[in-house]
């Protein structure tokens, strides 16, 4: 009996431990994510600037980004005041890239 209360009482440490590691992995994932993130922006802010003159044009394409023709305006009277404005999404279409 105590031979069996021993061995879960090594079971529940050894447990307790390796969940512990993984949430202080998880930790260090985390930020290791956020900091190749900031990277990857500053990598397409570059790119925008040495290739696009931070202009949003048709060759962001090969890039892997959808660019896309939006009208923004106001409607006056039924009539359309604004301006055209060029958008590059992403590949999944939730995120609009921001340059500046």
């Amino acid at each position: 009996m105590i031979d069996l209360y021993t061995n879960m009482k090594t079971a529940l440490l050894a447990r307790d431990a390796g969940v512990a590691e993984r949430q202080e992995a998880s930790v260090e994932i985390k930020e290791t994510v956020v900091n190749l993130y900031n990277y990857l922006q500053l990598a397409l802010h570059h790119l925008m600037e040495r290739n696009y003159n931070f202009d949003i044009s048709p060759g962001l394409e090969k890039w892997g980004f959808d660019v896309v023709f939006r009208r923004n305006g106001t409607t006056v009277n039924g009539k359309t005041n604004g301006s055209d404005e060029v958008v590059a999404e992403d590949d999944d279409n939730d995120n609009l890239i921001s340059l500046l």
